[in-house]
């Protein structure tokens, strides 16, 4: 089930109705087996028709509660319902959202096992384990939020968007052992990098580059999509603010490995980078 998500309109109002009336017609052309599939998936209570009971927060489910909760931007990235994606770039289907009846049953993990990712080049979207998964355990990916947020603001923003309290293993430690600290942390470094590189000050950018990605392995997110934009950081210090061949060519190969982890191999970003590789050692 595939929608336009962009739509022109004079206010809010008007383009959220012409959105609830795209989500109609595009759940109205499939075939009878498959709405009844889409309705049986889980949806946020206040997309919900609250004369009915059922549904994941109260009232019947409908298809746009279905489609909100549980559909994916076509932005070549992570993020769920709400979306959070890598941007458009060349992506013809960067306007649009998407959703898949078997990746919309895997669940929510502040610390998943897999990522999902959207591949224009194959038109699908792509489940990728993040690390070694043991026979019988669930697969869970990632909902949001893309910032780095404590505990607190982990289940603010799922409760909102999706309309559950996450008790996923990294939400129940909390701050047991520095998790929170080392989250909001990770958050504040971010801002600095992209401070200390403008700022002209490179070699204190890539000592925050290293230490975010030292709280990452330790907060057990520390390879795939989580590492590959700062690793792509390092890269861009080390070419433009260092001009330090050796370093740059270090981040690089580190970011190839972290895209075909979560790309795959033959993905057009993984070949890109092989490509740059190549260049480099021409």
């Amino acid at each position: 089930m595939r929608v336009l998500n962009s739509h022109a309109a004079s206010s809010r109002e008007e383009a959220e109705g012409m959105h609830a009336a795209a989500v109609k017609d595009e759940f109205d052309s499939l075939p009878e087996v498959t709405r009844r599939a889409v309705l049986e998936l889980s949806s946020c209570g206040k997309w919900n028709d609250a004369d009915d009971a059922g549904g994941g927060g109260g009232g019947k489910v409908t298809p746009l509660g279905a489609y909100q909760t549980n559909s994916f931007r076509l932005e070549g990235g992570g993020g769920g319902g709400d979306g959070d994606g890598d941007g458009g770039g060349n992506n013809p289907d960067a306007a649009y959202g998407g959703l898949f009846l078997t990746i919309a049953r895997i669940n929510h993990s502040c610390r998943p096992n897999v990522c999902h990712m959207w591949r224009p080049d194959l038109r699908k979207m792509i489940v990728f384990a993040c690390r070694d998964i043991a026979p019988g355990d669930e697969i869970c990916t990632t909902y949001g939020p893309s910032e780095c947020l404590d505990t607190e603001g982990r289940r603010a923003h799922l409760l909102e968007h999706f309309s559950f309290e996450c008790t996923c293993d990294m939400c129940t430690e909390g701050n047991s052992n520095g998790g929170d600290d080392r989250m909001t942390e990770l958050n504040s470094l971010q801002e600095d990098i992209a401070f200390l590189t403008a700022s002209g000050k490179p070699q204190a950018a890539i000592r925050a580059v290293e230490r975010c990605l030292s709280l990452l392995e330790e907060q057990g997110i520390g390879s795939g999509a989580f590492v590959k934009p700062i690793l792509h950081y390092g890269y861009m210090i080390s070419v433009a603010g260092l001009r330090d061949g050796a370093m740059a060519r270090s981040y690089l190969v580190r970011e190839l490995v972290a895209v075909k982890k979560c790309e795959g191999e033959d993905s057009p970003s993984a070949l890109k980078i092989q490509q740059e590789l190549d260049d480099m050692a021409a």
